[in-house]
């Protein structure tokens, strides 16, 4: 297996990936200002209900590819690869189609003005990159399935270099429409090297086919993962919404660049032990001793990984808050710190889940991501109501961390409690300081904020004299 390999090339395309949405989001903030960003980011969320009908396919299609070939089946490989990407293709398609005019009516509940104009404007191509998102989704499955992260790397780097050249050029002279743009070429571009890296595998043999016995197993599996990738996919959008009628659009731009800035260094983490999902598949068909070894070793792991993440995330706050936002933003630097917290559970949790979707145990999945799906939102709007935005910000977060819990208390490699990746002391270590480390930023955040400001009335009043 080639672990380690696709570890490294997985967390390059996630530092590449981040530094390409630093740079594109600082373009629109100082371009079209924070509201804008915030637009961007609501109707990049509403497509996502369009994943409401999706059946499943790419979410299991890397488990099957894996277990097909730890029993050398490799004819099998080639049937699930083109089944599934065909599937994809053609359900998608009629998805966008069909969500165009309900989507366009739901953002009225969240935008008006010249808002609602600019972020009707570019629901079409949001759902044509809904479309090419998840036909990149099916091939990079395939190349996760068959040990090659690496090259799904390689194709996602060359895409980003290609959506931050464009979006620096398409945005000073169109606007959003341009960042759309840019955004579609990356996805061409990402599914293009990948369809190329696939075909030249040797993983993928013969001529196109497809089959319907291996449509039938494909949807018998992810129809139960669809259940929970719904909600899941529902936290996002359904939680942006309720933050934007709580808030405005100018505190959900606020909330987008901290948010996405910790999920990109979260994501570093996340990709590399995605590869644990046809590690564990394909052991599981030879040695379940040594897949059992590799869940033990693999939370340490992420522990280690995350909570060295998630601090970092933290330390950099004040730094991204000046260059983003030009100041020292006290609710930018304490997004970051709550949902530092809130993603390092996440990541903490990650090797339960995946174990879940490698074994094919996936009732505890199912059931966090439900709660998350209902959870985030209702506590947002309940609380954003009484409390304000910082408390619907606190509900999306903790209905979140809950429905994360559920796999690490449930999918282990055996019954006793101690081999549970919510009892393994390194997590709970790296929650602790995790934790400590937020709560101290927080502090020092507000005195910095203070000093900030203070110095720039200083300045203010000694120019205007």
């Amino acid at each position: 297996m080639n672990l380690k390999r696709n570890s490294l090339f997985s967390a390059a395309e996630v530092v590449v990936g981040g530094l390409g949405l630093f740079i594109i989001y600082r373009s629109v903030v100082v371009e079209l200002g924070v509201a804008m960003l915030g637009v961007w980011s609501i109707v990049l969320a509403t497509t996502a209900f369009g994943r409401v009908a999706d059946v499943g396919i790419a979410a299991g299609l890397s488990r099957f590819i894996a277990a097909a070939r730890g029993r050398q089946e490799h004819v099998q490989v080639s049937l699930y690869f083109w089944t599934a990407l065909s599937t994809i293709a053609v359900l998608m398609a009629v998805i966008a189609l069909l969500g165009w005019l309900p989507l366009n009516a739901a953002l009225g509940f969240a935008l008006s003005g010249v808002e609602l104009t600019a972020a009707r404007q570019l629901l079409p191509w949001a759902l044509f990159t809904f479309w090419l998102l998840n036909i990149n989704a099916g091939l990079a499955a395939t190349l996760l399935g068959i040990q090659r992260s690496d090259l799904r790397a390689l194709s996602s780097i060359g895409g980003m270099i290609i959506q931050v050249v464009a979006s620096y050029f398409l945005v000073k002279s169109h606007g959003l429409l341009g960042l759309a743009w840019a955004q579609s070429a990356q996805y061409l571009f990402t599914i293009a090297a990948s369809a190329i890296f696939a075909s030249k595998s040797r993983a993928i043999l013969g001529p196109p086919r497809v089959s319907g016995l291996i449509l039938k197993e494909l949807f018998g599996f992810g129809a139960k993962l669809q259940i929970g990738t719904i909600a899941n996919l529902l936290f996002e959008p359904l939680s942006k919404l309720v933050l934007g009628a709580v808030a405005g659009p100018a505190y959900v731009g606020i909330f987008e660049m901290a948010y996405r800035m910790v999920y990109q260094i979260r994501t570093v983490a996340i990709m590399a032990l995605q590869n644990l999902v046809p590690a564990f598949a394909e052991l599981s068909q030879r040695d379940s001793t040594a897949s059992s070894a590799l869940f033990i070793k693999s939370n340490r792991v992420a522990a280690l990984a995350g909570g060295s993440l998630m601090i970092v995330a933290i330390g950099l706050a004040p730094l991204v808050s000046v260059l983003w936002l030009q100041t020292y933003s006290s609710e930018f630097m304490l997004l970051v710190a709550m949902i530092s917290v809130c993603w390092l559970i996440n990541i903490l949790c990650a090797p339960s889940y995946f174990w879940g979707i490698a074994h094919g145990t996936i009732n505890a999945n199912i059931g966090g991501q439900l709660l998350t799906g209902v959870l985030s939102p209702a506590l947002a709007y309940l609380l954003g109501i009484q409390y304000g935005p910082t408390a619907a910000v606190i509900g999306i977060l903790a209905g979140k961390a809950i429905g994360d819990i559920l796999p690490a208390i449930f999918n282990r490699p055996a019954p006793t409690w101690s081999s549970a990746g919510v009892a393994q002391p390194w997590n709970l270590l790296a929650l602790s300081a995790t934790l400590l480390s937020a709560t101290f930023a927080h502090h020092l955040w507000g005195r910095m904020a203070g000093d900030f400001l203070s110095s720039h009335d200083a300045l203010k009043l000694i120019t205007s004299s």
